[in-house]
């Protein structure tokens, strides 16, 4: 089996593939029904570079606080404008059982703006500045 190669949360960047992150989940919302055969809830994980959100499907919802696991495998996407990290199909998480990480409650790639351009035929993403979460329950994009 090949060894698996990890990034950084600082070095994500929406749409990669095949990527495999180490992280402590610091924080997790309470799941959420999408339909009859899909539960999901958001987590920020964080490693000693950042921290990014993780949408968590099924199974996987079973990661709680604290816990140090790696994202093998998985894909980045922007979702409501925001950089998150999943598993998809081809990917998985493992809980690694270690039992302590060093992390960083700071520079939140989720809350930074990225933009795309093309040079010579490839794609370049870079990220400009932080930006504040929505209020999404007041539905009016107001903070607060």
């Amino acid at each position: 089996m090949a060894d698996i190669e990890f990034t950084n949360i600082e070095q994500l960047v929406p749409a990669m593939k095949d990527v495999s992150v180490r992280f402590i989940v610091v924080n997790k919302k309470d799941p959420e029904v999408i339909d009859a055969n899909r539960t999901k809830c958001d987590a920020l994980i964080a490693d000693a570079t950042g921290q990014v959100t993780a949408n968590l499907w099924g199974d996987e919802l079973s990661l709680e606080i604290g816990d140090i696991a790696e994202i093998q495998h998985g894909y980045t996407t922007l979702f409501h404008d925001r950089l998150v990290i999943q598993t998809g199909r081809h990917g998985k998480i493992i809980r690694t059982g270690e039992i302590d990480m060093v992390f960083s409650m700071e520079n939140n790639m989720s809350l930074k703006m990225f933009t795309r351009s093309e040079v010579d035929g490839q794609v370049h993403w870079r990220s400009e500045r932080e930006v504040m979460p929505r209020d999404r329950s007041r539905g009016d994009g107001r903070h607060g």
